[in-house]
């Protein structure tokens, strides 16, 4: 009940964003989002829903292992969701003291040396193999001749699913499977952005196995929400894609996009951003 509660408060908040796009809050998010790479992004999300000017966060103790920090007295933490445990609680740089010059950009360049996560073919190899092997949505090379002519040239990749029982699948163009090394954060984006489509529900839902033989356990990966309106679809999928992004500190180019989209007052209530932002924290564990 408490986690449904704090996944409420990250749509309502996101609501009220989109609300006031044009006071460039959103953009906002996407800055905080982008400074805080080391996060997970729902743990994001809910930091900026308690404290929409906070610019980078820690842990007590990790202010203190890594930067030599202090927590000010009478700071006041802000919650997280702490992996495999209840909740932890963090503080904000402006929140801590100390007399090492540093300041919040100092803090983001120091993660970005410290696990130097740059994307490479590796990455994208793992995250299709794994993606088989934990959920059972197999990579399929596509003809481009057969598969893509009946699409604009800007039609990076394809989703599908099969409604009669099958497993969904996905394929990208042939110019990212023959060029390897060519274009690989757009290859990865649209690869991110597709699988972002069924864990979304976005293709209906899909059921995978966990286990072996008598253990063999089967789970729903996602509800049915392929009612949605296509825009609504393309915006999850692209806004999860972008927070994958920002895991590996890179600014993938939709926040733009993404600001300025025209949302209806009936599309927005449809966007579920707790939902987007497990799915991004999900897609990007994959690869390991």
């Amino acid at each position: 009940m408490k986690e449904q509660k704090i996944y409420q408060n990250i749509n309502e908040l996101f609501e009220s964003i989109l609300r006031k796009k044009a006071s460039g809050d959103i953009k906002k998010f996407f800055t905080f989002q982008k400074g805080n790479p080391q996060h997970a992004p729902f743990n994001n999300a809910l930091v900026f829903a308690q404290n929409p000017d906070c610019a980078y966060y820690m842990t007590a103790s990790q202010w203190t292992k890594r930067f030599s920090r202090n927590i000010r007295e009478g700071a006041r933490p802000m919650v997280v969701l702490f992996p495999f445990g209840p909740v932890d609680f963090v503080y904000d740089f402006k929140q801590t003291e100390g007399d090492d010059g540093l300041n919040e950009n100092s803090c983001v360049e120091w993660w970005r040396e410290e696990k130097n996560n740059i994307l490479s073919s590796k990455i994208i190899d793992a995250t299709i193999r794994r993606l088989d092997e934990r959920y059972q949505i197999p990579f399929v090379p596509k003809d481009a001749k057969e598969y893509f002519q009946n699409y604009s040239l800007s039609v990076g990749g394809y989703a599908r699913s099969f409604r009669s029982g099958g497993r969904p699948e996905i394929t990208l163009h042939p110019r990212y499977i023959t060029n390897p090394n060519a274009n690989i954060e757009e290859a990865y984006g649209v690869l991110v952005h597709e699988i972002a489509h069924i864990f979304l529900g976005h293709l209906g839902t899909h059921r995978y196995f966990i286990g072996r033989n008598e253990k063999r356990v089967s789970r729903r990966l996602c509800e049915d929400r392929s009612h949605l309106d296509h825009n609504v679809i393309e915006l999850e999928a692209e806004l999860t894609a972008w927070l994958v992004f920002s895991r590996f500190g890179i600014e993938k180019k939709s926040v733009d996009y993404l600001a300025g989209w025209l949302v209806n007052d009936e599309d927005w209530q449809l966007i579920n951003f707790s939902l987007v932002t497990r799915v991004a924290n999900t897609i990007f564990e994959i690869k390991n």
